[in-house]
């Protein structure tokens, strides 16, 4: 790809961040949770949908190594492409063993400039637990540079479905990671995930409060369709929907939230892709 100095020439992109539920063994399954392979062809046709007229990066969360080579393969043999790649690696050894956190971006559109995974732990630099969290937690983060010469970081995170005390050290984890993104050279900067935090809790106040350099993209955008309820479970009882599925943005550019959606999970037959529905985001970035 041919990369130029920026330009004033304006740089749409697309955000999506989608917790796809982890293939667990049949015993493990949800009440009228599906198969992944039930689930994965309204998965790859939902995102490829989604990923066709607009440069997008695609921010997955609970995705074992095999369904993010699906998921990624997919997109390859829909969109006629092998341009498809992916950030991050198993947050149980750092290579293939448990979730995935990735990045999914087409290197025809994105140049990758830098990419880490770090734990979100008081040993970042290794596989670990932090303050008294039930998994092991990761965030990965790409900055990569259009082809207009803009540059965007993207940080995507999944953080602990039990401990509060965890989700608070993580969300101030990542108040750093965003920081350092902000000094660097970056147009946009933003951080995808499932948070497993309510709007009223402690995680999700730290990320958009005063103190932040990032703004819940739902409160940003020009335009909010769809759903506001981000997880539905399999059983769609109401007692269990929550939106703790979050895009938020920031940066030092001139750029805009255009719209929010949180799309369907589900079909008129009756089943869920997954018990999350995914967030998809507009964002430009417009000219000096």
């Amino acid at each position: 790809m041919q990369l130029e100095k920026p330009t004033n020439t304006p740089t749409p992109f697309r955000i999506i961040t989608f917790n796809i539920r982890y293939d667990c063994a049949p015993s493990a399954r949800e009440p009228h949770e599906l198969p992944f392979s039930d689930r994965l062809p309204l998965i790859l046709q939902t995102l490829y949908f989604h990923t066709l007229t607009t440069p997008t990066f695609v921010c997955l969360q609970e995705a074992l190594h095999h369904q993010l080579v699906a998921v990624r393969d997919g997109l390859k043999e829909l969109h006629q492409t092998t341009s498809w790649r992916h950030l991050g690696t198993g947050r149980e050894d750092g290579k293939e063993e448990g979730e995935f956190n990735p990045i999914l971006y087409r290197e025809d559109q994105w140049r990758l400039v830098e990419y880490e995974q770090k734990w979100l732990s008081p040993t970042p630099e290794k596989p670990s637990f932090g303050w008294n969290a039930a998994c092991k937690r990761v965030f990965v983060r790409g900055l990569f540079a259009a082809e207009s010469g803009r540059r965007v970081t993207v940080v995507n995170t999944h953080f602990d479905h039990v401990s509060e005390k965890a989700r608070e050290k993580e969300a101030g984890m990542m108040l750093q990671v965003l920081e350092k993104a902000r000094d660097g050279n970056s147009d946009v900067v933003v951080l995808t995930g499932d948070l497993n935090s309510r709007v009223d809790q402690k995680a999700y106040q730290l990320l958009s409060g005063n103190g932040s350099l990032v703004k819940d993209a739902r409160r940003l955008a020009r335009v909010r369709i769809g759903n506001e309820i981000t997880f539905t479970g399999f059983e769609r009882k109401k007692e269990d929907r929550e939106r703790i599925d979050y895009v938020f943005i920031g940066g030092k550019g001139n750029w805009e939230a255009r719209s929010y959606l949180v799309a369907s999970n589900g079909w008129d037959e009756g089943g869920l892709m997954s018990d999350h529905r995914p967030v998809i985001v507009d964002v430009q970035i417009n000219g000096n």
